[in-house]
């Protein structure tokens, strides 16, 4: 996710928030107030997190007074998972936390996923906040039995790409 968002880096605004969000999941709550809620508690950068199965299905955050303190891509570090949405105060902070994500080595996740880069920002000492969602509001959509268990539990018909 984080290099399809570096190769889109002349379409972001440097100067604007950035929300980046994976396409593989249904998040039930207005995303307009977790783009909010960063701004208001003057976050550098958010995630949005679910209670998670203690599997390293998803990446984890390390969380301590309200402040994402290590996040980790394929280490289950805590029982908060990611669902794939990350707030940016701006385009600038995602991209220089991705310059110094690729010149950091950490130890067990590659610079260039999102634990790599918020892993940079943390170390600079930037405030990054924990947005957890209510229970049941995130809904994976990895699988092909994933979507047929959505479709039949909210009565959906999803078409399938040509």
């Amino acid at each position: 996710m984080a290099a399809a968002v570096c190769m889109a880096r002349e379409s972001i605004d440097m100067s604007e928030p950035l929300v980046i969000a994976a396409c593989e999941q249904y998040i039930d709550v207005d995303l307009d107030r977790f783009y909010v809620a960063g701004m208001d508690v003057g976050a550098d950068a958010a995630v949005l997190t679910f209670p998670g199965d203690k599997t390293p299905k998803y990446p984890t955050s390390m969380i301590y007074k309200n402040r994402v303190v290590e996040m980790s891509e394929h280490r289950v570090i805590s029982k908060m998972a990611n669902t794939g949405v990350y707030y940016f105060k701006d385009g600038q902070t995602f991209f220089d936390a991705a310059v110094d994500a690729l010149t950091q080595t950490h130890a067990e996740d590659s610079a260039l996923t999102m634990s790599g880069i918020f892993n940079s920002l943390i170390e600079g000492g930037s405030n990054i906040v924990p947005c957890p969602l209510p229970a049941g509001a995130f809904k994976p959509l990895h699988t092909s039995i994933d979507l047929s268990l959505f479709e039949a539990r909210n009565d959906l018909q999803v078409q399938s790409a040509a």
